[in-house]
């Protein structure tokens, strides 16, 4: 019998309620249709679920974070909100909501990061890596083509800038 993958074990992570394919035009019916546990797949897999919210876990906290975790969980499984025609209305708490209709980025940076603006210290600069890989050097280039003020000019989209100036304390997202 022939099996999935050669017989290896695969883990397939994240919760495939929010992880969904992009079906170009599609429908709710096409995007399902594709997803993971539309696959033939599906009947190799054994699912493990996860029961105890790891933020909150070991930690002192408070009822409105318990709570807001209980009802992040609770749309996840669709025991929020009256569905109407395959649409969903889910109503969010007022204390979720961003109410500064003149500045709403604004008020989001100063919900999500409070005195982000004022405590940023001095700017600092990162500088990138201005070498060629050993193995390269060693397979027959010519590096006298590579200099250094070359490495640092290139730039591609999606790669940071050679110097990369951030301020002490600016909060930076790794992807």
């Amino acid at each position: 019998m022939d099996t999935p993958f050669g017989g290896k074990p695969i883990v397939f992570g994240g919760d495939f309620r929010q992880i969904l394919p992009v079906i170009q035009k599609g429908r709710r019916k096409d995007i399902v249709d594709a997803s993971l546990n539309s696959s033939y797949l599906w009947d190799y897999v054994t699912i493990l679920k996860l029961t105890v919210n790891m933020r909150l876990c070991g930690i002192e906290t408070d009822v409105d974070t318990r709570s807001f975790a209980q009802w992040i969980l609770d749309i996840g499984n669709s025991d929020v909100g009256e569905s109407e025609d395959e649409v969903i209305d889910i109503e969010i708490p007022q204390d979720l909501l961003i109410t500064d209709v003149d500045d709403p980025i604004g008020s989001m940076i100063s919900t999500i990061y409070p005195d982000y603006f004022l405590n940023l210290g001095e700017e600092g600069s990162y500088l990138s890596s201005d070498s060629i890989c050993a193995s390269q050097r060693d397979a027959g280039f010519n590096n006298e083509l590579y200099t250094i003020d070359f490495l640092n000019s290139i730039e591609v989209g999606g790669l940071p800038k050679h110097n990369l100036r951030l301020k002490f304390g600016v909060p930076v997202m790794l992807l």
